[in-house]
């Protein structure tokens, strides 16, 4: 399904994302620009909402960018040919926005099977997982058989890393068709 634009040029209406029109490699100085652009709103201090039809419905305040594990990523707006050693990686990951003040709901029905199969559930859930976010904590997990599985898995983590498993003080996102 297509559309003509306004010079005759083919383009896609049907509600796919713009970089899928360009096939399974883009070039690389645009998706590293759309990158870049994506990041230009998170500035520190900033209050932030994400909402979603799904239910998720999330608010808080964007923190300063500098992180100790990344001593050259001063503001998320980085370029990688100006970061020196970071290299926000794959390009079209966004870094990691720090976060703090959240609270609100947060409703995913979709899961990276690199994190999935850790917590033995298909990337691809039954039911939609519903957390409940209170001052940047994970306080309730609600939903089916994959919220259950991601219950025990995190409470299974605490050991390991402490109760910080239960933060939910960054927003990570990409911004390729497959990110």
């Amino acid at each position: 399904m297509g559309a003509e634009d306004t010079d005759g040029q083919k383009f896609r209406d049907d509600g796919a994302p713009a970089l899928h029109c360009l096939g399974p490699n883009p070039p690389h100085e645009l998706v590293s620009e759309i990158r870049y652009q994506a990041a230009v709103p998170f500035r520190e201090g900033l209050p932030w909402q994400l909402t979603d039809e799904n239910g998720t419905s999330l608010e808080g305040l964007i923190e300063p960018a500098y992180n100790p594990n990344h001593p050259r990523f001063t503001t998320y707006t980085v370029r990688r040919e100006e970061a020196g050693a970071y290299r926000p990686w794959p390009e079209w990951v966004v870094p990691p926005i720090r976060l703090s003040n959240v609270s609100g709901i947060f409703v995913f029905d979709i899961m990276l099977s690199w994190w999935s199969r850790y917590i033995g559930i298909s990337p691809y859930f039954k039911k939609p997982v519903r957390l409940v976010i209170e001052d940047s904590r994970i306080k309730k997990i609600e939903g089916g058989d994959e919220a259950e599985a991601l219950s025990r898995f995190l409470a299974s983590m605490v050991d390991r890393l402490g109760e910080d498993v239960y933060s939910f003080n960054c927003l990570h996102f990409g911004v390729h068709p497959q990110a």
